[in-house]
């Protein structure tokens, strides 16, 4: 894993921590359940980029070592993970 990635992979996850805790102050508040499941589901949207970064970041290294595939190759794969995470329920 490259350095930038770890930081960028680290930073994600702080703000994943205050995400969370932010929605905990929301339940601790009592506050509306639509707004919790709202940021609920902006949490999940996040962990799944988390992922995908990393599997991204994996899969760059790989194709790399193996070399010979083109940078298209590359981009498609990225944009296929990257849809399928997103679509992950």
């Amino acid at each position: 894993m490259s350095e930038e990635l770890r930081r960028e992979l680290i930073n994600r996850l702080h703000r994943l921590e205050g995400h969370v805790r932010g929605v905990a102050g929301m339940i601790e508040r009592q506050e509306p359940d639509d707004q919790i499941i709202v940021q609920l589901a902006a949490l999940k949207a996040a962990v799944n980029q988390v992922m995908a970064r990393l599997l991204e970041g994996r899969l760059d290294g790989c194709l790399r070592e193996g070399g010979g595939q083109a940078a298209e190759d590359v981009e498609r794969l990225k944009r296929l993970l990257s849809l399928t995470l997103k679509h992950y329920s």
